[in-house]
């Protein structure tokens, strides 16, 4: 569809909204102009809010709706209605230290040597070396051990969840064809649904908000 060019098309992102180009017209993917000014290398919007720009599910996120990279919403606990959960936890020591996404995606690194050529962060891998920045005492084995720790309840989870909710796609739509899909066993299945997809289409396997991602 043409709007997902507003987060993968340089040449739609920095067109006027009259002339915005179509997916058979637009020529660029994603280049250094998408985030960044040509002429002052400055980025567009504030970096939080450049990043967010995009890693957004968006107004319209919701029980029954498609979930695509919802990154903010997991990351500040969005209430999304319809879930039950009223008063998500937010991952306070990170939010509310003012920790945005280019401190733990954009390490970055000098030049060293050819074995330890220079980083730029550009990659946007999240990197244990990066937390050293405010976890010095644990050093890079440590602060991975960390990472690994947090996600590994909900990679569990998720990977019990994934063949459960894959038969359940398939049942529910026997159940639809048959004429026995209740409002009920819909209000259930899309809430299923929903919270697997949240979770998994925020792809930080819960580290962006642990507490989050186990209500989910």
């Amino acid at each position: 569809k043409d709007y997902c060019l507003e987060c993968h098309s340089t040449d739609y992102r920095l067109a006027p909204a009259d002339k915005k180009p179509t997916l058979d017209t637009a020529k660029l993917s994603l280049t250094c102009q998408a985030c960044h000014d040509t002429h002052s290398t400055l980025t567009r919007l504030p970096k939080n809010l450049l990043c967010q720009s995009c890693h957004t599910g968006g107004l319209e996120l919701k029980v029954g709706g498609e979930v695509h990279n919802n990154t903010k919403e997991m990351y500040f606990g969005k209430i999304v209605p319809g879930t039950g959960i009223f008063a998500p936890p937010v991952f306070a020591k990170h939010v509310r230290s003012g920790v945005g996404c280019p401190e733990c995606h954009m390490f970055k690194k000098p030049y060293v040597s050819e074995a330890e050529p220079a980083k730029s962060g550009h990659d946007f891998l999240p990197k244990p070396e990066g937390c050293a920045v405010c976890h010095p005492g644990r050093g890079v084995d440590g602060n991975k051990a960390m990472i690994d720790t947090l996600q590994a309840p909900t990679k569990a989870a998720l990977a019990e969840l994934k063949p459960r909710i894959d038969a359940a796609k398939v049942r529910f739509e026997e159940l639809k064809k048959a004429g026995k899909a209740t409002k009920d066993l819909t209000k259930a299945y899309n809430l299923a649904i929903f919270g697997y997809d949240f979770t998994f289409q925020d792809r930080s396997n819960g580290f962006h908000n642990p507490d989050y991602a186990k209500a989910m």
